[in-house]
């Protein structure tokens, strides 16, 4: 899965500014990814099923492996997925955003819908 960062929308025009300028820096880095292989994935056609997986996750240009949980409804081949996993924002070389004696915490829960065909 990518993800394109430059229309980053967080609903404030100025930290959407920060987030994606100072922090994120989209102009070098444009997108996120997360690589999972889909055969540790659990989907079975019909059913709903529930998980943990490990994928690699990459940002700012640094790969790192993470942990998540997921749910997959699956029908006629196709999948319905959402999932959710942390991380620290440190650990790719993000330094912790911070205006105006507001500062943002360093761990981060980043969650994801997308569909997905079965082979």
């Amino acid at each position: 899965m990518v993800i394109n960062l430059t229309k980053l929308d967080t609903g404030i025009a100025m930290r959407n500014d920060h987030m994606r300028n100072k922090y994120i820096q989209v102009d070098t880095f444009p997108d996120v990814t997360l690589a999972i292989p889909a055969a540790s994935l659990k989907l079975e056609d019909g059913k709903t099923n529930e998980g943990d997986g490990k994928g690699n996750f990459t940002l700012r240009g640094v790969t790192k492996e993470i942990s998540f949980k997921y749910k997959a409804t699956c029908k006629g081949g196709t999948c319905d997925v959402e999932g959710n996993a942390g991380v620290l924002l440190t650990d790719y070389g993000i330094n912790i955003p911070s205006f105006a004696g507001v500062t943002m915490k360093p761990d981060i829960k980043v969650k994801a819908n997308f569909q997905m065909k079965k082979n």
